[in-house]
């Protein structure tokens, strides 16, 4: 079959997929999830050795964590077809990691990305509470039901 339904990649294939110039014709998705590597406050929320965790946090690491998101988001979307549906999530509060990396995108490749608005298409998450681009999942929002955190956008390619 030359378009799979779904195929699940890395880092790397995304990479190699992007810079390297593979076919990209036969690379194109109707749908894609970007769950990203993130700051993770949610995994130090709940481990075991969560004291060390928050110990070696660094307020300066989630630096490197944007620029990994978004070199993943814009192979993402080199590899989604046009009108194909990207759905951004992390697991991070923090607005740079979140908002902050769709607004990369849009500046990079706006002229071909869109966000896809809650009343577009009748898109609505039912629980947290919307941000600039996305929706925010925290545990302590009543709708949430102690979900969270979570950070999703849905895009859309033009």
């Amino acid at each position: 079959m030359k378009y799979p339904n779904h195929v699940v990649v890395n880092y790397v294939e995304f990479y190699l997929l992007t810079y390297h110039h593979l076919d990209p014709t036969y690379w194109k998705y109707t749908h894609i999830l970007c769950d990203v590597p993130c700051g993770a406050e949610r995994h130090m929320m709940h481990s075991t050795s969560s004291t060390s965790s928050l110990l070696n946090y660094n307020s300066n690491s989630y630096k490197q964590n944007v620029k990994k998101q978004v070199s993943l988001l814009k192979a993402a979307t080199h590899a989604l077809s046009n009108n194909g549906i990207l759905v951004y999530s992390t697991c991070s509060i923090n607005v740079y990691e979140n908002d902050g990396v769709i607004e990369k995108i849009l500046q990079s490749r706006g002229d071909v990305i869109e966000v896809v608005e809650e009343d577009d298409h009748h898109v609505t998450f039912g629980v947290g509470e919307k941000t600039k681009y996305g929706w925010m999942i925290l545990p302590d929002h009543a709708s949430c039901l102690g979900m969270g955190p979570m950070y999703i956008a849905k895009l859309r390619k033009v």
